[in-house]
């Protein structure tokens, strides 16, 4: 997508170098658009969006695990929520929707997808 190609693009170059120099590139999978397969992608990325099974330890109804949980335990939580209220992009599409994207809500909950257009915020995982 356009914003996994600028996060690894413009947003990498950025960094200040002692960062950019110990991040390390990893594989992460990602579910398939609701309609358009059923094999989940593999991507080699430096920055990413963290998935919904990322988040939760759990995948969607209709949809694979996209990798194991990151220690933030399940459901809202306020680790999640960012300050000003913002929502924030997951990489995981909607697997009932297939004009829509995961993201996380204002309260921390990861449950929540809009429109690709929807100008929600971005958490940039990445691996040291």
């Amino acid at each position: 997508t356009t914003l996994r190609e600028g996060m690894n693009g413009e947003l990498m170059d950025l960094l200040p170098e002692e960062l950019s120099g110990a991040v390390v590139t990893v594989s992460k999978l990602t579910n398939p658009v609701a309609g358009t397969g059923t094999e989940q992608i593999v991507t080699e990325d430096s920055l990413w969006l963290p998935s919904y099974s990322e988040l939760t330890g759990t995948a969607r109804s209709g949809s694979e695990p996209e990798g194991e949980q990151y220690q933030l335990g399940g459901g809202p939580n306020e680790a999640l929520a960012l300050d000003d209220g913002t929502y924030w992009w997951e990489r995981s599409p909607d697997p009932s929707n297939e004009a829509w994207f995961m993201c996380v809500g204002p309260d921390g909950a990861a449950a929540t997808s809009h429109r690709p257009a929807t100008p929600n915020g971005v958490v940039a995982g990445f691996c040291l």
